[in-house]
């Protein structure tokens, strides 16, 4: 129930940018990223003669990469990372209480724990992607 809000969030967001923006971007507006932006997840950097943001008087606006081509981890957790974490601090919390203030040892069954969903949610995610575009699993191993 929480992606569907998200998502309907995410729809409504995106149409009502696509209202105001769709054609009235023009071609020097949009700033496409270097190749080491991309890679340390930085903004671009401003046009000549402009040291600040506040000193623009245009917008800009950045192609988004991942929009297009999102990674397959993104598409399979869909937003779930902090309720993930939370089961996290709870198990180990809960192993805390179990192994009597061994912290490490309760990290060490968390890790075994994260490790066990990662791979169960892997082999299901492709699993289902198979059955549901009648891909052949071999080839997304």
């Amino acid at each position: 129930m929480k992606i569907r809000k998200e998502e309907y969030k995410k729809t409504t967001f995106n149409k009502i940018l696509k209202s105001k923006l769709g054609d009235h971007i023009l071609k020097e507006q949009i700033c496409e990223q270097s190749r080491a932006n991309n890679l340390f997840r930085t903004p671009p950097s401003l046009p000549q003669g402009k040291n600040s943001v506040a000193d623009l008087t245009d917008l800009i606006v950045v192609p988004d990469a991942d929009e297009a081509y999102p990674n397959f981890d993104s598409l399979l957790y869909c937003s779930l990372d902090t309720e993930l974490l939370k089961l996290y601090v709870m198990y180990f919390i809960v192993f805390e209480i179990m192994v009597k203030r061994n912290s490490l040892l309760s990290l060490f069954l968390v890790y075994i724990i994260e490790r066990l969903f990662r791979k169960f949610r892997t082999d299901k995610g492709v699993q289902n992607m198979c059955e549901k575009t009648y891909i052949d699993e071999n080839f997304l191993s």
